[in-house]
Parts: C-alpha cells; sequence; structure tokens
C-alpha cells in the first residue's frame, strides 16, 4: 500500500513527458484523497457509485453512453439521438426557468406534458399554461416563411382579451 504519514500531505504520481516532469495524477488527502488527473482518464465501460452500484454511467460500445439510476436506463445517447427514459418506468422529466421550477414538466405517471402553469393538470395530454398575470399570450402558433415579423396562424388570450385570432 501507499500510505501518507503527515496529515493533509497530497500523495503523488509524477512522470516523464517528453524530458518533462509532469504530475499524472494527484490524491487531495485534504479532501478524503480525491484524485485530481492532469490528463485523460480513460475508463473500460462504467463508473459506478460505491453505495449504490445500480446507478452508474456506462459506456456502450462506440458513441453511446447511458445514465442508469435504481437499474432503469435514465438518459442514453448514442451519437445522433438523446433518449430520456428509454425503459420506460414512470419518470418526470421537467425544465426549470426563472421563477417557474417547472416551466417544461412531463409527468411520466399521468403521460401528460405541462408547459408553464402547474404541473398538477392531467385532464388534457398537453397543457400549456400561464400562471403570472400579464399582457402575454398564453398560446401563440406563428407561421414565418420570409423571415419578416410573424404572423399568427393560431392566437388565444387572456389579458389581451383577443380568444381567437386564426390565420
Amino acid at each position: 500500500f501507499i500510505q501518507s504519514l503527515v496529515a493533509d500531505k497530497d500523495i503523488l504520481i509524477i512522470g516523464n513527458d517528453g524530458g518533462s516532469e509532469v504530475t499524472a495524477v494527484e490524491f487531495d488527502m485534504s479532501d478524503a484523497g480525491a484524485a485530481i488527473f492532469n490528463g485523460t482518464l480513460t475508463i473500460p465501460s462504467q463508473i459506478i457509485h460505491a453505495g449504490d452500484t445500480d446507478t452508474l454511467f456506462e459506456f456502450q460500445g462506440a458513441n453511446s453512453m447511458r445514465f442508469k439510476a435504481g437499474g432503469n436506463e435514465v438518459v442514453e445517447m448514442d451519437g445522433n439521438t438523446v433518449t430520456f427514459n428509454d425503459g420506460s418506468a414512470d419518470y418526470d422529466f421537467r425544465v426549470e426557468s426563472n421563477g417557474n421550477a417547472n416551466m417544461l414538466f412531463v409527468d411520466g405517471g399521468n403521460d401528460v406534458v405541462n408547459i408553464g402553469g402547474t404541473t398538477a393538470i392531467t385532464t388534457a395530454a398537453l397543457t400549456v399554461g400561464k400562471t403570472a398575470v400579464g399582457s402575454n399570450t398564453a398560446l401563440r402558433i406563428d407561421y414565418n416563411d420570409d423571415n419578416t415579423a410573424p404572423s399568427s396562424v393560431l392566437e388565444l388570450s387572456k389579458e389581451g382579451t383577443v380568444f381567437g385570432r386564426f390565420g
């Protein structure tokens, strides 16, 4: 074994790179032995959490990475596609914005998507909501084919009291 007998004294692995001395790896003893690598770290296939062996970061062949939690594949990236929840568990997915913890919320248990508004709406497959009072339209679909100001194809509003404007 390799041991530092001095409190908080780092352990260094030093080598020679093209005639220059380099610290390849440093084990920071004041940070419970955290490893600091000077260059690339090559992993054969998995990084596994020591206290939870079914939660891991996994490499599966060329251009493929997976994040697993509780044995379920949460995110997979294969070079062309990013897939969330490939194992079809009832996972939720959310995107935060300034002032809204659930700006985009996919409710895996209820198979619904909420944009803005509240995450408790489960009566429709897609809900576009606005919780703050103001003049912004909650839902607007625009058509623009010539890079000029868009023309509304569909607009529903409340504060500006439009309730229409189709086409």
